[in-house]
């Protein structure tokens, strides 16, 4: 139905990643509920969160649950 992961992690800080979910499953909150209890574990062992997104839509539920803009994720490609 829908997934999200810790891709890269440190001491200090977690990415979380691959927050996805099936067509037939979206709008039902599967995506917010996982990045939000992936959120917690992480920032219950004092480790802050950070995620990047293209969609708008995402942006909207990373917003909700507490989320902060602070900039702009970037990647080189070689």
């Amino acid at each position: 139905m829908a997934t999200a992961c810790v891709t890269a992690m440190t001491d200090q800080v977690a990415r979380i990643g691959y927050v996805c979910t099936l067509p037939a499953y979206r709008n039902r909150g599967y995506a917010s509920q996982l990045v939000s209890a992936l959120s917690r574990d992480m920032l219950a062992q004092d480790v802050t969160c950070t995620l990047g997104y293209s969609n708008p839509a995402a942006g909207r539920i990373y917003n909700n649950i507490g989320y902060t803009e602070i900039g702009q994720s970037l990647i080189l490609v070689r």
